[in-house]
């Protein structure tokens, strides 16, 4: 979410209860891996012009196509 929305929410919880603790994370890929040797660390352009199957298991899923899109220049199928 945007910056201000965060502020809006982060507002809203203390409302409820001041001392609530919050805790904020940020998709930020870095690698790859081979799915049959995970210690094999692939950079980012690993996949330039390759197709390239994503798989979220993310609550958000369009945060994760958007961050992807970030990464790759995506053509999505769906």
């Amino acid at each position: 979410v945007p910056d201000s929305q965060l502020e809006m929410i982060v507002s809203q919880l203390m409302k409820i209860k001041q001392s609530l603790p919050i805790f904020f994370s940020r998709l930020d890929p870095s690698h790859f891996f081979n799915l049959q040797q995970p210690s094999l660390i692939l950079p980012l352009t690993t996949v330039q012009n390759m197709a390239v199957l994503c798989v979220s298991a993310v609550g958000f899923a369009n945060a994760f196509v958007q961050t992807i899109k970030k990464v790759i220049q995506l053509k999505s199928i769906i």
